[in-house]
């Protein structure tokens, strides 16, 4: 369960530095996309 913590927090982290859409944009995929570390964990 600390991986999901751990993430989440380094996640939430990622997004409020994100400076504009982009950024945002490579959080997004970073976490979330097919190689991303959310999906790591499945």
């Amino acid at each position: 369960m600390s991986d999901i913590t751990t993430i989440e927090k380094e996640a939430l982290a990622s997004v409020e530095a994100a400076a504009d859409l982009a950024a945002l944009e490579q959080v997004r995929v970073a976490e979330l996309g097919k190689k991303g570390r959310v999906s790591g964990l499945m």
